[in-house]
This record gives structure tokens, sequence and C-alpha cells, in this order.
């Protein structure tokens, strides 16, 4: 299990009234890496490799096709995410770069963050052979060049750019506990240790959706 050290005022609770006014107008071009469902987020892979969260409509979210490289207008929020009023389609690819930062490794996929929001990276054989050399660990930023699917993006090569100084991540509060509470994203479990003397803000509860700042103490 991953252990995140927090970062001083680092859990905001993603509601419109706390985390989701606009701010400034803004706008990206990008590659539809990541559909969430859950969350109205579409991921977006700019051509640079940067990572960005695109909260979006259920109806655009439909019509939104995994690859699909989109010009996208609106509001950046409070969450650095942008809420979008307006997108056009400008192609497909098949591919994208990636920069995150893992969250968890496992066996045949990688648990990562990067934008705000955290999913999975599945893994080739070669890709896990690089993970299995242990370089590919949790708190590591990594460019990821991946195949896009609707089934998730599959990692076909891995960089290790070394330690990553901060991580920012989004899931729902599974568990609180005295010191530590228990964020889930795509099935996976991640726990989040209060450093001593921080509690949660009282509005965080079991079931809410928050978004992490943090810089990760993982074992080594």
């Amino acid at each position: 299990m991953v252990r995140i050290m927090l970062a001083a005022i680092a859990v905001v609770l993603l509601t419109p009234a706390l985390a989701h006014g606009a701010t400034n107008a803004g706008k990206l071009r990008g590659t539809v890496a990541v559909k969430q469902t859950n969350r109205d987020v579409l991921v977006i892979a700019t051509r640079r490799g940067d990572v960005e969260s695109a909260r979006v409509t259920a109806r655009q979210l439909r019509h939104a096709r995994v690859g699909a490289r989109l010009a996208l207008v609106g509001k950046r929020l409070a969450d650095g995410s942008l809420h979008v009023t307006k997108l056009r389609r400008l192609g497909s690819a098949k591919r994208a770069r990636l920069s995150v930062v893992i969250l968890k490794a496992k066996a045949r996929r990688l648990l990562v963050a990067g934008g705000g929001s955290a999913f999975s990276i599945g893994l080739t054989r070669g890709t896990r052979l690089l993970a299995d050399k242990g370089s590919v660990r949790p708190g590591r930023q990594v460019e990821a060049d991946v195949d896009l699917s609707d089934d998730g993006p599959v990692g076909t090569k891995l960089h290790d750019d070394g330690d990553a100084p901060m991580i920012d991540f989004s899931g729902v509060v599974t568990a609180i506990g005295t010191s530590s509470f228990t964020v889930t994203s795509e099935g996976i479990a991640t726990v989040v240790q209060l450093p001593a003397g921080v509690t949660l803000p009282a509005v965080v509860q079991v079931g809410s959706e928050v978004e992490i700042v943090a810089a990760i103490s993982a074992p080594r």
C-alpha cells in the first residue's frame, strides 16, 4: 500500500461551492487519453506530454472518443481543471505521450496521477520487465508513450524522470481513520497519511471526491 505524506493545505473537496469556482478563461488542445464517466472528466494529453483534466457535460462525454484530438474552450477552475463550454474535433490519434507520477505499480498496470486525475496505464511485456527492475515505483515521474484504446492507455515505452517532488490526483474517500484516510480511484486504494497534529476538514467525509496535493513517502 502506498502511503502519502500530505503537504500543507493539501486536501480540497471537489464541489461546485469549494473547488469548482471559475477563475480565468482557458483553452486546451490535445488528445483524449482516458474517459472517466464517474467524474464526467476527459483526461487530455497535450502534444508536449502534459496531462490535464477537462470537466465536460454528460453529453460531451458520450460523444468524445478516446484518441480524439480536440480543441477545448472553457473556464479554469480553482482545482486547475478546465470546465469546458465548447469543444471541437480536430482529428484522431492512436498514440500519445503522458507525463505522470506513479501512485502504485502492479504486475500488469500502473496507477498514475497527472493533471489532477488518477488513472491506470496497462503494461506490455516489455514495460512490465522495466517495471520489475524497481526503478518504476511509487513517487517516480515517468514519460509514458502509450497506445490508446477504450480499455485504457497501454504503455509501450517508459522513461524514468526521477523522483517527483509533489503529486496531484483526485479520488473518492472510502475510509477515514485517526491519522490517515483512504482515497480510491479506478478500484485501487491509496492510504494518505496525515502529519502529526493535522486533521481533515469536517466537510470531508466518506464518499467525498477530493483532490490531493502531497509529497510521497513510499517504501524504496
